[in-house]
């Protein structure tokens, strides 16, 4: 048989079992939006959460008419009815935040979750409202007695409680006169965190230099290591050198030394020697450099009789 169109039928059932895998997979991420009274300060980025686990992070936040619409990537396999709630809730005391998911209902989720199955953490204007309302209906006259009753009431008390009070009076002073300085650090706070953010690059950059240092000095440890232990190798080697080699070094160090103190006792005389020794050499250089002789001057000699000559076959004596 060909194998061409068997192999050719056998690509096609892959690629079809792996469309039919990937069309039947569950979505790993889908976008979800729901709609608050307010923001409560929630920024994208901020994690979405469902029974404390995190399924995602806030993509958007926006008015959508008079509310808001928060935008959400739920990045695990999770499904969502229709009757899913949505909650901002303050994740630290530090501002950030969260949303808390409460799945529920049939079938899955279409549309943003309305604001009757949202709540926010807090909502600005019925707390002010709730406010304005208790102010209202105060009774002056009853509090104004009532501060008075208590007045009365810590002018007749122990002496405990007035220290107490005092100290706390003190306090707020100490507080109140230090509020320049506390305004002072806060300015000088800002200002190194700004100088911070400025330089995040360059501290950044310095991050990345100390990693590639300490990755260099990672790979340069085995060579470290192998020159050491070469370096133990050889000492040893040199030790069992001499160890052989002990009966034979010891004589000739022996003669050595003695050879060094004998050139110690007649360093005087050497010296000596070798002043006097370059005259010699320079005057023997002037009585053989001018040919195959020596040139010599006898100084004191009677000179040769007239018609006296020099025989060659005596050696140059007279004749």
């Amino acid at each position: 048989m060909n194998p061409a169109p068997l192999g050719l039928a056998a690509v096609i059932v892959v690629v079809a079992a792996v469309a039919v895998a990937l069309g039947v997979r569950p979505p790993s991420g889908a976008a979800y939006s729901a709609h608050f009274a307010e923001s409560a300060g929630l920024r994208p980025g901020e994690p979405v959460l469902i029974a404390g686990v995190r399924v995602g992070e806030v993509s958007a936040v926006g008015l959508d008419g008079a509310k808001v619409r928060v935008d959400l990537r739920v990045e695990e396999p999770v499904v969502l009815g229709s009757a899913t709630r949505a909650h901002i809730r303050l994740a630290t005391l530090l501002g950030s935040h969260s949303v808390v998911l409460e799945p529920g209902g049939a079938g899955r989720l279409a549309g943003p979750i309305p604001l009757s199955r949202t709540s926010v953490p807090y909502e600005i204007v019925p707390a002010v409202g709730d406010v304005t309302r208790s102010a209202e209906r105060l009774d002056a006259g009853a509090l104004r007695r009532a501060m008075q009753v208590l007045t009365r009431t810590i002018d007749g008390s122990s002496e405990e409680i007035r220290s107490s009070l005092d100290g706390l009076g003190r306090l707020a002073r100490t507080v109140a006169e230090r509020d320049e300085s506390l305004h002072a650090l806060v300015r000088h706070a800002e200002r190194v965190t700004g100088l911070l953010g400025e330089r995040r690059d360059r501290l950044g950059d310095l991050a990345v230099d100390g990693d590639l240092l300490l990755r260099e000095i990672l790979a340069r440890r085995a060579v470290i290591h192998s020159l050491l232990t070469n370096t133990v190798a050889l000492a040893g080697q040199i030790d069992g050198l001499i160890a052989d080699n002990r009966s034979r070094l010891g004589p000739a160090l022996r003669e050595l030394r003695s050879f060094v103190a004998l050139l110690r006792r007649n360093e005087e005389n050497l010296d000596r020697t070798l002043r006097l020794l370059v005259p010699y050499t320079r005057q023997f250089a002037d009585a053989v450099g001018n040919g195959r002789w020596f040139d010599a001057i006898v100084q004191n000699l009677v000179p040769l009789p007239a018609g006296a000559e020099l025989d060659p076959s005596l050696g140059g004596l007279v004749r």
